[in-house]
C-alpha cells in the first residue's frame, strides 16, 4: 500500500489503529467483536531440555533464550481437526452457545490434515454445527489470525452474521524432522488450538 495513511482518523482493527481507514469494509465502525476465547492442549507433553541436549544444546539455550521448558504434541492416532474440534467443543460449552447457531467457521492452519475435505468441514460435522453454516480454511502460518480475524470481521458485517468462530490449529510435530539438528530443536513449536 503506497497510501499515506498518517492523516487519517484511528478506527478499532485487528492490524492496529493506524490500518482500520485502509481496510475499511464499507461500515464506519464494526460491531462484531471477541466475546470468548478457548483453547486445547494435548496431554502429551515434551521436556524442550532433553530435545536440546540431544542436539547439543544446554539447557541455559532453553531457559534464558526460549523460556519453553515443556511443549505439547499431539498423540498420532488424532487428527489436527479433531484437536481443533475439542476447542471448538470447549467454546460452544464456556459460552453456552449452541453449534446451530454458529454461521461462520473459520480454520486457519499451515498443517491441515487432508487437501479434502478441509479440516474446517470435519471440525463441522463433529462439533454440529449446520450444513448451511459458511466454513472454510485459511492456509496460513503466523499471519493467518491476523488475517483469519479480519475476514470473519468483514464476511460477518457484510452478511450480517450474528455468530462466527475463528479457530487456529497446528500440529508441528509431523512437519519437524526430529533427528534434523536444525529443525528438530524448533522449541516453540507446540501442538495446539485455540479458537473465539
Amino acid at each position: 500500500m503506497d497510501r499515506d495513511i498518517s492523516n487519517l482518523t484511528p478506527r478499532a482493527s485487528a492490524f492496529g489503529p493506524e490500518y482500520s481507514e485502509v481496510m475499511n469494509f464499507g461500515t464506519d465502525r464494526s460491531s462484531v467483536g471477541i466475546s470468548h476465547v478457548s483453547y486445547w492442549v494435548p496431554p502429551e507433553i515434551v521436556d524442550n531440555r532433553e530435545v536440546a541436549k540431544r542436539h547439543g544444546f544446554g539447557e541455559d539455550f532453553v531457559l534464558e533464550k526460549l523460556g519453553i521448558r515443556e511443549r505439547r504434541v499431539l498423540a498420532s492416532q488424532l487428527t489436527l481437526a479433531e484437536m481443533a474440534s475439542n476447542a471448538m467443543l470447549e467454546l460452544l460449552r464456556e459460552t453456552s452457545t449452541a453449534a446451530s447457531d454458529v454461521e461462520l467457521l473459520i480454520l486457519v492452519s499451515q498443517t491441515g490434515d487432508f487437501a479434502l475435505p478441509h479440516s474446517s468441514a470435519v471440525v463441522q460435522k463433529i462439533s454440529g454445527v449446520s450444513e448451511s453454516a459458511l466454513i472454510f480454511d485459511i492456509s496460513l502460518g503466523c499471519s493467518g489470525y491476523v488475517i483469519g480475524l479480519d475476514t470473519a470481521i468483514a464476511l460477518m458485517d457484510r452478511l450480517g452474521l450474528g455468530t462466527g468462530v475463528l479457530l487456529t490449529a497446528d500440529v508441528y510435530s509431523r512437519i519437524v524432522d526430529p533427528g534434523d539438528r536444525g529443525t528438530a530443536p524448533s522449541l516453540h513449536l507446540n501442538d495446539v488450538t485455540s479458537c473465539g
